[in-house]
């Protein structure tokens, strides 16, 4: 059977109406940095659409074509939702953007979208899930559930990356560093969904790593990624860093 070309809707607000089966950003908690009571002030969820989800199932015995053509509409949904970041960033009333920024904003850079680095792996759930304080970048701290761990290989060498999940619920997101951290992408690191396909395994496509808010507007307060989701190798990637014009 050949395999289904899904059509891409046009990248307009109107996308914002649409179910929220897929989050641009994660479920993870911000305070507003200058909030004297420090409570919750909202999350970096807001920015959600599941326009371009394309659910392919991963499969060896794709011909030529049809894998040309997996790849073809993988690359499209890349791309696709990268330009409607954008038009949220810009247009948007979740936009972690100060209002004297959204008129300059001219949209977020990336690398190159490289399938390479779409990566499949096992996703090891804690037996029991328990709720942590991860430090964040106010030099305070963030409740986020531990769910499990990702394993994953790259260049046949295995490695893993622990998963977590809001106190909200929501996907599943990991908090990483790489040797790109502070040269090509933000310092403080980035973060990335691991998500399921319909066959049951896990994928992590870094081509999606982003930046959190506080990259954006340091009014936002961030959880730091943990030590020990460091990457020993460059992520070349998902989004690159905004530059000191952004936040400030």
């Amino acid at each position: 059977m050949p395999l289904p070309i899904p059509e891409l809707a046009p990248v307009t607000m109107a996308t914002r109406s649409f179910s929220l089966n897929w989050t641009l950003l994660s479920t993870l908690v911000l305070r507003h940095r200058r909030q004297s009571n420090r409570r919750v002030a909202g999350c970096q969820s807001a920015i959600r659409c599941s326009l371009f989800l394309i659910t392919i199932a991963v499969c060896t015995q794709f011909s030529p074509t049809q894998a040309s053509v997996v790849e073809d509409n993988l690359r499209a949904v890349i791309e696709g939702n990268r330009a409607l970041k954008d038009s949220l960033f810009r247009h948007g009333d979740d936009s972690p953007l100060r209002l004297q920024d959204k008129s300059d904003f001219d949209g977020l850079r990336y690398f190159p979208v490289n399938l390479g680095w779409r990566v499949e792996g096992e996703l090891h759930r804690y037996g029991r899930t328990r709720q942590i304080q991860l430090p964040d970048t106010g030099g305070s701290s963030i409740a986020v559930e531990r769910f499990g761990r990702f394993l994953f290989q790259v260049d046949r060498k295995a490695f893993w990356l622990e998963v977590f999940r809001s106190v909200q619920g929501g996907s599943l997101t990991t908090y990483f560093t790489d040797q790109t951290n502070g040269t090509s992408t933000y310092g403080a690191g980035r973060y990335a969904v691991v998500g399921k396909s319909d066959d049951g395994t896990y994928v992590l496509d870094f081509n999606g790593s982003y930046s959190p808010y506080c990259a954006y507007n340091e009014d936002y307060v961030c959880p730091l990624p943990p030590a020990h989701n460091h990457l020993p190798f460059k992520v070349d990637a998902g989004e690159l860093d905004t530059g000191p014009d952004l936040a400030h």
